[in-house]
């Protein structure tokens, strides 16, 4: 009698964790679902869809954050943000009761686990492809500015110096956008799906690992893409653990995918999109005017803060003073022309047309006669220095006699 009632008592237990197993499964793909089309992200082609993003969940993380007695600084629900924690904590609530709704219907929990199945691998893709490409063309890790080359290491914050850092090697910006755009180009076909996943993983807890140890504000949304590539990775995880118990295990990388069956049109349609966002940016980008990167110290200066040090003109449109501080001031330059020897600048608001000529064998003079404000300043020469140097020394010798 004893061991009828003990093996009672396992079957019950075993069908509980059953139920637990497929509540919490459910409750994931719910989530990963709500999270792709709700989490905001720069769309280049579909920029409506964030700012619809905002217009229906901004009202609601309002509220969460006055439950919370928190104000919102960020309204962009950018990564990071304290709204864009509202939001995930927000989707994980809103999708609990959900569960239970559609817990007994099995028919319906099957379908969203294939949209999962079918959605999740081409929006990887595109994260994947983007940052990859991104890599490749210099976009996401630039040069650094000369206000960043002249201002000490141990001045700057973790972030801004592992951002300079990796814009320095063009190689391993190379290695990390082709290391993105393998997985990206797996996931995109059945066959080699859940090996790509697999690969996305290593790639993205490589990522979160940076955004973590570098404190980079980007930590959440990465973290909810690893989320994603270990869901469709988990075949190849279950197998990795079968075959460490028996030798019998075996892997079929297509297992558990699927995808647009009997529609190739409509997977040829979503690639074209992907494929059209990855690329339109660098074929739409507009021709404006260039700014040259230049570096001078201030010698000089009449009618200015003497505290001021180095001057700077930087290629996104920036004119950067900098005091003995290393703390900055930044004015929009609106219009240059080094022939024509003049800048104009936004200062509070209004528009400050400053002379700019060369009086000397690298001295310059930056001036407002009206302000009485002239600026002596000598260049700086930028590309002379060490960080810039695309210097590759094959053995250790070489460094020696150097």
């Amino acid at each position: 009698m004893d061991h009828v009632f003990s093996s009672c008592s396992l079957l019950q237990n075993s069908i509980v964790i059953s139920q637990l197993k497929k509540i919490i499964h459910t409750w994931g793909v719910l989530f990963m679902l709500a999270g792709m089309f709700s989490i905001p992200f720069q769309f280049h082609l579909f920029g409506w869809v964030t700012s619809f993003q905002r217009f229906i969940f901004l009202p609601i993380i309002k509220i969460l954050a006055g439950i919370f007695g928190k104000q919102l600084i960020l309204t962009d629900l950018s990564s990071d943000s304290l709204g864009l924690y509202l939001l995930v904590l927000f989707l994980l609530l809103v999708t609990i009761p959900i569960v239970f709704l559609i817990k007994n219907r099995e028919n319906l929990t099957q379908k969203l686990t294939r949209s999962l199945q079918i959605i999740a691998p081409y929006y990887l893709a595109l994260i994947l492809l983007k940052y990859g490409f991104d890599k490749l063309f210099l976009a996401q890790f630039p040069q650094p500015g000369p206000n960043l080359l002249y201002t000490p290491f141990g001045q700057q914050e973790k972030d801004i110096l592992f951002w300079s850092v990796m814009g320095l090697s063009k190689g391993y910006m190379t290695f990390t956008g082709v290391a993105e755009i393998i997985p990206a180009l797996l996931l995109l076909f059945k066959r080699t799906r859940t090996f790509g996943a697999l690969l996305s993983v290593i790639v993205f807890i490589h990522v979160l690992a940076i955004n973590l140890s570098f404190d980079i504000s980007v930590k959440l949304y990465s973290s909810f893409l690893l989320l994603l590539s270990a869901y469709l990775a988990f075949p190849f995880i279950t197998w990795i653990y079968r075959s460490l118990k028996t030798d019998s295990a075996t892997l079929h990388f297509s297992q558990n995918t699927t995808d647009f069956k009997g529609k190739p049109y409509l997977k040829g349609a979503v690639l074209f999109v992907i494929l059209f966002e990855v690329f339109t940016p660098y074929a739409t980008t507009k021709s404006v005017q260039k700014i040259p990167n230049l570096a001078f110290e201030i010698v000089n200066p009449h009618n200015v803060d003497q505290s001021y040090g180095q001057l700077y003109f930087h290629e996104d449109g920036f004119l950067i003073l900098q005091d003995k501080n290393y703390n900055t001031s930044t004015y929009p330059i609106l219009s240059f022309s080094k022939e024509q020897e003049y800048l104009i600048i936004e200062k509070s608001g209004q528009l400050k047309t400053l002379s700019f000529k060369k009086t000397g064998d690298q001295v310059y003079e930056i001036s407002h006669p009206e302000l009485n404000v002239y600026i002596n300043c000598n260049q700086l020469e930028i590309e002379k220095l060490p960080a810039l140097q695309d210097h590759f020394h094959l053995t250790v010798d070489e460094l020696i006699v150097q």
